[in-house]
């Protein structure tokens, strides 16, 4: 029996057959352990909350606009106090950094207090740079482990491990980060990680939104452990929304990169939209693998089924584009767009995914007997593929023929003119592009619309 969720459905190389092998490690200062992807699969057992998804009319320009400052704020005038003005702050406070490049020295910016912001002062992320150097002293640069953190306007880069890292406290879950306007650089593993722990407590209801998130040739040289890296990746949380996003060259000379954005083991009802993802060996990814170790929930979604890797979730107007002869040249290549993996109840709508070689796998695809998804008005220029294992898919007014003629200019997701063949879909699901014009009749498949 098909089980899709109607909440998520009203808002709107191969991959790897087995999970990530690596798991993280970390023990803070204030004792707090961050236990990675254990093999323990605890049961959430709080109330759920409402995370339908609905669509927006905001343009983005305004979603993307900078935060308000709240609460009282507190200046660092001293470089070498930061890590500690951190760690001290009050509830509620902002943290603001003048123009500078910090360097952490060995040591991690541990934000275990609620409600505190981490911001640069002048709103150019680009001109407030926090630098790990690589060091193996701290690992990760920031810690979150607190509700309702936010870091803003600044750069991170080099970090050893993790330039964001967020987990839950000392016993309760951490819920509503927000991680708006960061250019991730350069990380030594996953750009932006979040974690549960092993004692059923999670990291649930976070935000990633108008940043970079960005692997260079240079970069790419510090990799570890078999290319393990990825852009943002997301264990057993629940509610987390990345959107309008910019992820560009997580792939490796040997190796098979996560992907650009990957959300697995038991999350739920994740929303991924508006994110452009350049020259990265895999785009975006629900679930990894079978038989995964995850989080499962109380009110028993997808019939009670266990060992899932996503539950719920929509995948919409992303642009995932493959271009870079570096990638093609690799070992893995550009494996996959999207990819659906034991993803129960996913909706994959209005995404445009366009390489300029054939992917080694597909455009997009699905795969593993708990594996549910509809998928509905997409853009590709290669096939979308039913990868077996009993994988069940709904597939209406995806058009797979696009070239680059299809498109303005190289790169770009704009259509150069209407692409027939798109289904009308339910209002709700998917109103606009990822510009944020509306959705016109009939449809144009993909991530733009054409005005």
């Amino acid at each position: 029996m098909r089980v899709l969720f109607v909440a998520l459905l009203l808002g709107c190389g191969s991959s790897a057959s087995t999970p990530e092998a690596n798991s993280d490690s970390a023990v803070e200062a204030d004792g707090l352990v961050d236990s990675g992807t254990s093999d323990v699969a605890p049961t959430d057992t709080t109330a759920p909350t409402d995370t339908t998804p609905t669509d927006t009319t905001v343009p983005p320009a305004a979603r993307c606009a900078p935060l308000p400052v709240t609460g009282s704020v507190v200046e660092v005038t001293d470089p070498a106090k930061l890590v500690q003005t951190v760690y001290d702050a009050k509830e509620g406070e902002t943290i603001v950094l003048p123009d500078g490049t910090y360097n952490l020295a060995g040591k991690t910016i541990q934000m275990r207090t609620k409600g505190v912001t981490l911001r640069g002062k002048s709103g150019d992320r680009s001109k407030v740079i926090l630098d790990s150097n690589y060091s193996t002293a701290a690992g990760d640069s920031i810690l979150i482990s607190a509700d309702n953190v936010t870091v803003a306007d600044l750069t991170v880069r080099r970090a050893y491990n993790h330039p964001l890292h967020v987990v839950p406290g000392m016993g309760a879950s951490t819920r509503g980060a927000r991680i708006h306007n960061v250019h991730v650089l350069d990380p030594g593993e996953q750009g932006i990680k979040v974690n549960a722990d092993t004692t059923g407590h999670f990291t649930d209801e976070g935000t990633i939104s108008c940043s970079k998130i960005e692997l260079t040739a240079e970069g790419r040289t510090r990799v570890r452990n078999n290319c393990y890296t990825g852009g943002i990746d997301i264990h057993r949380a629940r509610g987390w929304r990345a959107s309008d996003n910019e992820i560009v060259g997580f792939f490796c000379a040997a190796g098979l990169s996560e992907h650009g954005i990957h959300i697995w083991t038991g999350s739920r009802d994740s929303i991924v939209e508006r994110n452009i993802i350049r020259d990265c060996a895999r785009g975006i990814g629900l679930g990894l693998g079978e038989g995964t170790d995850g989080r499962t929930y109380s009110d028993n979604p997808c019939g009670g089924a266990t060992r899932v890797g996503h539950f719920g979730g929509v995948v919409r107007n992303n642009f995932v584009y493959a271009n870079d002869a570096a990638l093609f040249a690799s070992a893995a290549s550009f494996d996959t767009g999207i990819a659906l993996e034991e993803a129960c109840g996913a909706v994959v709508v209005h995404n445009t995914v366009f390489s300029t070689r054939a992917p080694l796998s597909s455009s997009i695809e699905w795969r593993f007997g708990k594996t549910d998804v509809a998928i509905t008005n997409n853009l590709t220029s290669h096939a979308l593929k039913d990868r077996g294992g009993g994988a069940k898919a709904t597939s209406a007014g995806n058009v797979s023929t696009a070239t680059a003629a299809t498109f303005v200019a190289a790169g770009d997701h704009h259509l150069k003119t209407s692409v027939a063949g798109a289904s009308e879909v339910a209002a709700g699901v998917c109103d606009e592009d990822l510009d944020g014009d509306p959705r016109s009749t009939p449809r144009d498949p993909g991530a733009d619309e054409v005005k």
